[in-house]
């Protein structure tokens, strides 16, 4: 079978990628929405997960590819904000499976543990509005080789790891890792700034 049954095209830079390199989208009542789940048994079209690509696409993209001269709106504000939502959930999905599966840890003694045992990590939470005593605490810990992120505060993460609160969560080396990195880079490449650079410090706007 050609590889090439396997790819798809994004409608707006022509590029072919996996399917799940890209967000698929169908029209419901002359709007049009993300199929988030690649589920919905009707005609649809595909952009890159990238700002660029979703902010490109026009109408007459949208109705040249679904074949149809019927009325179509196409609200951007709509989409980014119903994707940034369903992007976050699916995020913090990922993060509490992380826990189930034991490949996440939450507290300062089992990073000492875990720097001391050359443990390597796919990704490493940083909570928001961390202290500055408490971030003196765990400075030394953010040598550890790892992505550092700033996406939650103290009790959302501890929410996550089933504590009162944490300072930083940490998701070591694995499939589930790597899952949630991918996760994060469409949602650095979509929402600019939303993420933070390798020293746990936020980026620049």
């Amino acid at each position: 079978m050609s590889r090439n049954k396997f790819l798809r095209t994004c409608v707006v830079c022509r590029k072919n990628k996996k399917k799940d390199e890209l967000f698929r989208y169908v029209e419901l009542n002359g709007n049009i929405y993300i199929d988030f789940f690649n589920k919905l048994e009707k005609r649809g079209f595909y952009t890159c997960r990238t700002l660029e690509c979703i902010d490109k696409l026009t109408v007459k993209t949208v109705k040249n590819s679904l074949k149809t001269s019927n009325d179509i709106t196409l609200n951007k504000n709509e989409i980014l904000d119903t994707l940034k939502k369903n992007l976050f959930e699916q995020l913090i999905s990922g993060l509490r499976i992380s826990k189930k599966a034991g490949c996440l840890i939450a507290t300062q003694d089992a990073f000492v543990k875990a720097a001391k045992e050359n443990m390597k990590f796919s990704v490493i939470f940083l909570a928001k509005d961390i202290s500055d005593n408490s971030f003196k605490k765990v400075k030394n810990l953010l040598n550890l080789d790892a992505t550092y992120e700033k996406f939650f505060s103290k009790s959302e993460m501890g929410e996550i790891a089933g504590r009162n609160y944490a300072n930083l969560i940490g998701v070591v080396e694995s499939e589930l890792g790597r899952k949630i990195l991918r996760l994060l880079e469409t949602i650095e490449n979509i929402f600019e700034g939303a993420c933070c650079n390798g020293n746990g410090n936020e980026k620049n706007s």
